[in-house]
Order: structure tokens, then C-alpha cells, then sequence
């Protein structure tokens, strides 16, 4: 079988779905499926761009055309004759506020004649009730574009993350089956955890090490914070109750690229005293992979129902992290069981006291990444 797959972007480790796109490709290759990775908008790049490495890469700029592009990536397709062409469709990737109309030729001219798969990382915004005016006439405009995209391309397989964007596309009448996505953090057995201990120990009142280690209570968040979804003030009361009743001392880790929000992260150091709040920055993968086997419980700052787009979720879920988020205050239009819609693995913070205590019994751990490819080829296959 042969594979194309097209995204917006695909520079390494500045544009996720095209990170994620280039580790599902490497894993269906060691399937025996061939695969070609083309980008067909790519804002880091200022003209064509080829690599061959294990998988080849074409990646088309964002400055041409769509005309320009649909020429360059029909020649790509017609040389490559994939038997499939997947499509990691991303909304804000293909124009910048979301209004898609202008590609659609683009998507139905390069994809005459093939099969083909989409990926919904995203659909159109403003479906929830709590939305404002402005963001619902966006939305709206959004919709009609995602769904005349459907219609004129009419791809066999459409997939989405999250099971919201299944029931959502199932309300438009579209079919879509869900397919998870998976950590970009593969888990590391490495017991040297020491690292860890000297990076939190300056930062805090009393050293750390594995002899007073239950003495501690270490949250991590590994990423961006998200103020606007939540403002973590129902964690917090309840990690202080935690403090003041059993002596536990409170530290949160942030590893990873806070980028923008870390005002967010000074403030919430100067509001909550009680609390350590301990920056170690980027890390590596496999210091992120230890930093998630040590922390006792993960935050979310994305809300509930869509945590599944969230790769720092995937990765504290994969490494078997229970994490808090908060509880989803969402309503909708029509009828929804939100509690079906809601991954087991989170717990929903609200005025009713949690058991910061309670942790998930030790994982298999299985590959998310395995299992996702699986999934996606079985699809293809039976389509």
C-alpha cells in the first residue's frame, strides 16, 4: 500500500499535527506501507522543499498561490500514485481565521480520482451555548466551508480525535469514526530520576529526595497554560485544604514550553503562597518521560471535552498520570451525554472535594502510537 499524506505544515517540532503526521507515517513504513509526506502551506518555508530521509518530504510553501499549489502537489500526487491520500486536516492551518472556501478547488482537483482519508484535528468553532455572537458567526462561516469541503471532495474515511467532533459531524449528517491520537513522548525506563530532585531541591524550603518523597504532593503541568479555560482557583483551594489538614507539602512542575503564558505561571506563583511552583523549561523527551513517571498527578488546562486534541494530555495518559481538569461548565443546543464524551483518565475539578490520594493502578503501558496505526490502516483496508 501507498500512502500520501498531506498537511498544512511540517516543520519539526514548531507545528504539532505535522509532528503527529510524521510519526504516523513512520509507523505505517514499518507496517510495509510506503509513504510521502507533502505539505501543501507551509509558513517555514520560502520555496519547495525536498528531504529524503527514511520517509520523503515535500513541503510547498504558504506564499504560492492555490492554483501554484494545486500544479506542484497534482505533479507530486501523479508521480507517487498513492493508493490512498490522507488528509491531516487542520482549519487554521489552511487559512488563517478558518475560511476554507478558497482551497476547496485546491483539495477536489488534487484528489480526483484517488481515495482518499481525512484526519479532522479541527472543525468550526462556536458549537457550544457560552459562545460569544462574533465567535457563532465565525463558526457558522466555518461550518459551511468544512462541510462543502466534505461534499466536493467526498473522502471515504473521515476520522476525528475526539468523540465531541464524531457527534458533531454525525449531527451534520456525516459519518466519522474516532481514531485517538497518540504522545509524541515514547515512555523511557531510565531510574536515573536524580536530575530531578537537584533541579526542584534550590527552588523549594526543604530538599527533596527519595527518603521524603511522600512527604511531597507533585503536580505537573508539561506545556502551555490556558487562563482563559481555567484559572486552576478550584485545584488550588483543594491542594491547599490538602497542605493545611495533612502537612503534605505542594509542588508543580512546569516542564515544557510555557511560551506565552508564563505571566500566567508568575501569577499564580504570587497568589498561592502555600505552593512551590518549580520552572525546569524545555527538557528533552526522555526527561519529559521522567518527569511524567514522577509527578503524582498531571493538570489540564484544555477544556474536558476536547483534551483529546491535547498532545500533553495523551503524553500523562500514555505514561499512566492521573490528571485533574476543570469541570466542564459546557451546554449545547441539542442533547449530550457529557460524561460519555469525557476520557476516563481525567478527573473534573470542581466545588466537590477530589482524593489527591487516589492514583491509577499501574499501566501496561501500551503504545498509543501502535494502536492508533492500527486502527487507521484497518480502516483503510476495509473501505
Amino acid at each position: 500500500m501507498r500512502i500520501l499524506f498531506l498537511c498544512s505544515s511540517l516543520e519539526k517540532e514548531k507545528d504539532g499535527i505535522g509532528d503527529y503526521t510524521r510519526k504516523l507515517a513512520e509507523s505505517v513504513e514499518k507496517l510495509g506501507v510506503q509513504a510521502l509526506l507533502v505539505s501543501f502551506n507551509d509558513k517555514y518555508v520560502s520555496e519547495e522543499i525536498h528531504n529524503d530521509g527514511n520517509i520523503p518530504v515535500i513541503r510547498i510553501p504558504l506564499a504560492l498561490t492555490w492554483k501554484q499549489k494545486k500544479d506542484k502537489v497534482s505533479k507530486i500526487i501523479q508521480k507517487f500514485d498513492p493508493e490512498w491520500i490522507s488528509i491531516q486536516f487542520v482549519i487554521y492551518g489552511i487559512q488563517l481565521r478558518g475560511i476554507i472556501f478558497n482551497s476547496i478547488p485546491f483539495f477536489k482537483e488534487i484528489t480526483k480520482g484517488f481515495k482518499v482519508e481525512v484526519m479532522f484535528h479541527e472543525l468550526w468553532i462556536a458549537e457550544e451555548k457560552e459562545a460569544s455572537l462574533k465567535d457563532k458567526l465565525m463558526g457558522r462561516i466555518q461550518k459551511v466551508g468544512v462541510l462543502k469541503f466534505i461534499k466536493e471532495v467526498n473522502p471515504l474515511v473521515i476520522h476525528s480525535s475526539i468523540p465531541l467532533y464524531c457527534l458533531i459531524l454525525k449531527r451534520n449528517k456525516v459519518s466519522a469514526k474516532a481514531l485517538p491520537l497518540f504522545s509524541n513522548i515514547p515512555i523511557v525506563i531510565n531510574d536515573n530520576i536524580e536530575w530531578i530532585w537537584e533541579a526542584i531541591s534550590p527552588q523549594i524550603v526543604e530538599k527533596i529526595d527519595l527518603r521524603n518523597r511522600n512527604e511531597f504532593l507533585i503536580g505537573g503541568i508539561f506545556g502551555s497554560l490556558y487562563y482563559s479555560s481555567w484559572n486552576l482557583g478550584s485545584l488550588m483551594i483543594q491542594l491547599q485544604r490538602e497542605y493545611e489538614e495533612h502537612g503534605r507539602k505542594v509542588i508543580i512542575l512546569s516542564f515544557g514550553k510555557l511560551g506565552e503564558t508564563l505571566n500566567y505561571w508568575n501569577e499564580l506563583k504570587n497568589t498561592y503562597k502555600f505552593c512551590s511552583f518549580v520552572l525546569l523549561g524545555t527538557q528533552s523527551e526522555e526527561k519529559i518521560s521522567q518527569c511524567l513517571q514522577v509527578i503524582d498527578f498531571g493538570i489540564i488546562t484544555t477544556p474536558a471535552l476536547i483534551v483529546g486534541k491535547s498532545g500533553s494530555f495523551m503524553a500523562m495518559k500514555e505514561h499512566g498520570v492521573r490528571v485533574f481538569c476543570k469541570k466542564s461548565d459546557l451546554s449545547f443546543n441539542y442533547d449530550i451525554d457529557v460524561d460519555k464524551l469525557i476520557d476516563p483518565y481525567l478527573t473534573q475539578v470542581g466545588e466537590k472535594g477530589i482524593d489527591l490520594n487516589n492514583k491509577f493502578p499501574e499501566r501496561n503501558h501500551r503504545s498509543q502510537l501502535r494502536i492508533t496505526t492500527s486502527i487507521f490502516l484497518n480502516d483503510l483496508k476495509i473501505s
